[in-house]
């Protein structure tokens, strides 16, 4: 299959879409693929908090 960036909706498919509707489509189905990604997604882990003493002797 050759991908192709429709140059309307920018939405890859094998061949540019032909209509409104066709873009539409591929829109609607590009939200769901998105919304499928982001369910597995977990969060990020936090950094570790790090702490640095201050040094108390003169300069």
């Amino acid at each position: 299959m050759k991908a192709v960036v429709c140059p309307f909706c920018e939405i890859v498919s094998d061949h540019p879409h032909e209509t409104q509707a066709g873009c539409i489509e591929a829109l609607q189905a590009e939200i769901i693929r998105t919304r499928q990604v982001l369910e597995h997604v977990t969060e990020p882990l936090r950094p570790p908090k790090i702490t640095v003493e201050e040094d108390s002797s003169p300069v």
